[in-house]
């Protein structure tokens, strides 16, 4: 089992997870990791949570540190997901919503995405089209900006944040499965 040396700061339990879909694998580099476990204890630097993780492309088990804060306000965004990620996560909810086939299953999958939009508009100055240049910090932001910009317009999260509650409301199963899986993250 691979160890992690210094933990990440995290805002919630929630975050943790959403943070194992878009973590790479430490291997193999896919993934998505999932969660074998937890401890959770208090200590001087406040809340701290072990999380034992699976991937699920090749099998390598990781010990991921977490120090959740303690005191957080709303308007606090992510210092462990960029608003790359959590632009990737709102479109994986989305399209998950569209394959369920359980409407209560479908308005969970909405929600998060829609949770997930609202987290990656907080990246985004009020007076800015645009995020912030500090918005991207993972692995593949920088480089999705150069290459898909309208992808990042303020004017298009803010579109699709109108248009989810109509989406909640569609019947599932609306894209043919074939072409969602073609269909890129950045295109909605």
């Amino acid at each position: 089992m691979i160890e992690q040396t210094r933990p990440l700061t995290s805002r919630s339990v929630q975050e943790q997870a959403l943070y194992l879909l878009v973590m790479p694998c430490g291997k193999c580099q896919a993934g998505p990791l999932v969660e074998i476990s937890r401890r959770q204890s208090d200590g001087a630097a406040g809340e701290s949570d072990v999380v034992e993780t699976r991937c699920c492309s090749c099998g390598q088990e990781t010990a991921l540190h977490f120090l959740r804060q303690t005191k957080v306000r709303a308007t606090a965004r992510s210092t462990l997901i960029d608003v790359t990620e959590w632009l990737g996560l709102c479109h994986h909810f989305l399209d998950l919503g569209q394959t369920e086939s359980d409407e209560e299953q479908t308005q969970q999958q909405i929600k998060l995405a829609r949770y997930c939009l609202g987290e990656a508009l907080k990246f985004y100055p009020e007076d800015s089209d645009l995020p912030e240049a500090s918005a991207f910090f993972g692995r593949l932001g920088n480089q999705r900006l150069k290459e898909h910009p309208a992808t990042f317009l303020k004017t298009r999260l803010l579109e699709l944040r109108r248009q989810l509650p109509a989406l909640a409301l569609e019947p599932s199963k609306a894209e043919p499965t074939e072409a969602r899986k073609k269909r890129k993250w950045w295109r909605v």
